[in-house]
């Protein structure tokens, strides 16, 4: 037997643990072949690795500054000496470390590229290294204003004010710096201010030579040792990183004003530097859901990345527009942009995912540009999109293959919208998603009857359809959906008799959410005796939703009699007392692993049921509220306060062992 495992079978196991930072690095110090094969994967997203934060982020400014500090001088070490040189020639303090020539080419091992935390890192770098000084930020600001049309006279209170501010900002960097006893350390940090017109705001330019010099340099660098970067991203929702990870030290993404932070024109451009024809081939993932201009990036992209599997992108600007209207400049911004997004779909040969948010203008030829598509597409979604005023949805019916559509936050979903949806047969639609939106229950009851025997993921929404209507759609979700595995829909008291035949019918449900009226209570003590009868052994997930009222009795025959082995159960806004807690921790007490709930505050629960459910479950949230609001009617002060407990057995057992 070989002492060791070959680098092939090191790299597949290593390939596993690419979003495991911590395990990495751990393997790079066992020994020499272990540090040579992970070392790659490491460095594969370095700049997500270092705005990561997995729990309770325990960073604070200096210490994010200093550490991204250290990762641009890695990278500024990779650079060749003669552009060093210039560097040092145009005044940029580079230290001894970066002089040296690295162990690794760490520059070629970068596969996971966020545009916005690469500018972040290197404003923090300059701001470390004090690479441009006081004097001349202000300087070139001055300079600036001078040569802007619109301050063509300054007055002096402006001016005196400016350099005040100045002074007070650096005289507080440099005081922090002294206190750290470090030297050429500052903690402040930048925030790129955007234009607060109607007109769409312009892309920040960086305000120094140096910077731009700098920036520059680093991005070809980039574009020159990465020959196979497989995502590139500006990712503004954190699409790219799981819920509450990022560093609260970086700088926020929207202020007080409700202005987006920008990236300067010089990231943009990453596509267009040298060597980006042999980089961005590969590119498979494409992320950018920022709200500035990105018209030249797409053209850009289209003449170089042409296997690109994924496209998310954000189609609005900020607008400060009286009531969200737009200015003829702007509208005509975001058609330019739609054609160029347009042409950069159709560039691509085998486009399988595809995502829009916020698209209000050009939607008409981004639409028609998935039609090029229609071989390839496996997943559309659209998020907060408004379809009041859009055409017939015509090309979507032509990508026949889609596994997966989804429409959340979304607004307009007319029967003229979705007909020729109606009039299509999807055989591999698995996903179908009404998330957060509404759409007319004639056009959702044709769609399932024509694509509903492939469907195992259905949301119909969390809002009562027309109330005139007189379409039964979970009624024939249980006649056309065999295959149902999960399920969520808003359901009525008229509703009830259906979802039981819902029950019935699918046998293979193992997650349903219900939705119902939140202020008339429906009793669904009949519906519990009769699902009570049937085998539910594949129901894992539980979540009932709004105004439902059942006795601790029907809840015990159902828990009891169905073997439903439910590992996850929410109640929310239903009529829950001790005695239901009770009757779920007896009868779940095998297989309840987290528990929510979300009572009205006369449903308050004892301390003893809830310690015993404590004892019970690895996750237990209760919340109790008063018309809708958080409170609590313990506090002695007489104001509102809130009742909410969050118990997590992993938590404080690792909490305990430490």
């Amino acid at each position: 037997m070989a002492p060791f495992l070959p680098t092939d079978c090191l790299s597949q196991i290593f390939r596993n643990l690419e979003k495991d930072q911590k395990s990495l690095y751990s393997c790079i110090l066992v020994n020499r072949l272990w540090c040579a094969t992970s070392i790659e994967f490491l460095w594969s997203r370095p700049f997500h690795f270092l705005y990561t934060c997995l729990s309770t982020c325990p960073c604070d400014e200096f210490m994010r500054i200093e550490r991204s500090s250290k990762l641009i001088q890695v990278y500024l070490s990779c650079l060749n000496e003669k552009e060093k040189s210039i560097l040092m020639e145009n005044k940029v303090r580079l230290p001894s470390s970066v002089k040296q020539k690295p162990l690794f080419d760490y520059a070629g091992f970068i596969r996971y590229l966020d545009l916005d935390e690469f500018y972040t890192a290197v404003r923090d770098w300059i701001e470390f290294a004090h690479v441009v000084s006081k004097e001349d930020e202000i300087c070139e600001a001055m300079e600036s204003r001078k040569k802007s049309k619109k301050n063509k006279k300054l007055k002096l209170s402006t001016v005196v004010k400016f350099l005040t501010k100045s002074m007070k900002y650096h005289d507080k960097r440099k005081s922090m710096s002294d206190r750290e006893s470090v030297s050429s350390v500052s903690t402040g940090h930048s925030c790129t201010s955007s234009t607060s017109g109607s007109n769409p705001p312009p892309s920040p330019i960086l305000p120094h030579p140096r910077e731009r010099l700098i920036t520059e340099y680093l991005c070809k660098l980039l574009m020159r040792r990465s020959t196979t970067l497989k995502q590139l991203s500006i990712d503004k929702t954190h699409l790219t990183r799981m819920e509450g990870s990022r560093c609260t030290t970086l700088p926020p993404l929207i202020d007080r004003f409700n202005n987006h932070r920008f990236i300067p024109d010089q990231y943009l451009s990453l596509p267009s530097y040298p060597g980006a024809i042999n980089c961005l081939p590969h590119l498979s993932e494409f992320i950018c859901t920022t709200r500035q201009s990105k018209t030249k990036l797409f053209d850009s992209l289209c003449e170089v990345s042409h296997h690109i599997h994924t496209i998310v992108v954000t189609m609005n600007y900020h607008s400060n527009g009286w009531c969200g209207t737009r200015s003829r400049r702007e509208v005509m911004e975001l058609e330019d942009e739609a054609k160029s997004l347009a042409n950069l779909i159709s560039s691509q040969r085998s486009l399988q995912n595809f995502e829009l948010h916020h698209c209000e203008v050009g939607s008409t030829v981004i639409i028609q540009s998935l039609q090029t598509q229609s071989k390839s597409l496996r997943s559309i979604c659209f998020d907060s999109v408004s379809f009041w005023g859009w055409d017939p949805l015509t090309s979507l019916s032509k990508c026949i293959l889609l596994q997966k559509l989804v429409f959340r936050s979304c607004h307009g979903l007319t029967c003229e919208l979705l007909e020729p949806l109606t009039k299509t047969k999807f055989r591999n639609l698995s996903t179908f998603l009404m998330d957060n939106s509404s759409a007319p229950a004639h056009s959702l009851n044709m769609m399932i009857k024509t694509s509903g025997y492939s469907i195992q993921t259905l949301n119909l929404g969390q809002f009562k359809p027309h109330p005139q209507s007189t379409i039964h759609v979970i009624k024939t979700v249980a006649n056309y959906c065999p295959n149902l595995t999960t399920f969520s829909s808003y359901v009525d008291g008229d509703e009830i008799d259906h979802l039981i035949a819902l029950f019935t019918l699918c046998v293979n449900l193992s997650s349903v959410t219900l939705t119902g009226p939140r202020n008339s209570e429906i009793e669904i003590d009949g519906m519990f005796f009769q699902l009570a009868r049937q085998d539910l052994s594949n129901l894992q997930e539980l979540n009932i939703l709004g105004a439902w009222s059942f006795k601790s009795e029907s809840l015990r025959q159902f828990l009891m009699c169905s073997k439903a082995p439910i590992h996850t159960l929410s109640i929310d806004n239903c009529y829950f007392t001790d005695d239901h807690l009770d009757v779920v921790i007896h009868c779940l007490k095998n297989t309840l692993k987290s528990l929510r709930l979300r009572l009205h505050i006369r449903n308050r629960l004892n301390e003893e049921s809830v310690i015993r459910a404590k004892r019970l479950v690895d996750v237990l949230e209760i919340e109790n509220f008063d018309n809708y609001r958080v409170s609590n009617n313990n506090n002695n002060n007489g104001g509102e306060g809130i009742f909410k407990q969050k118990f997590c057995k992993k938590y404080w057992m690792e909490r305990r062992i430490r």
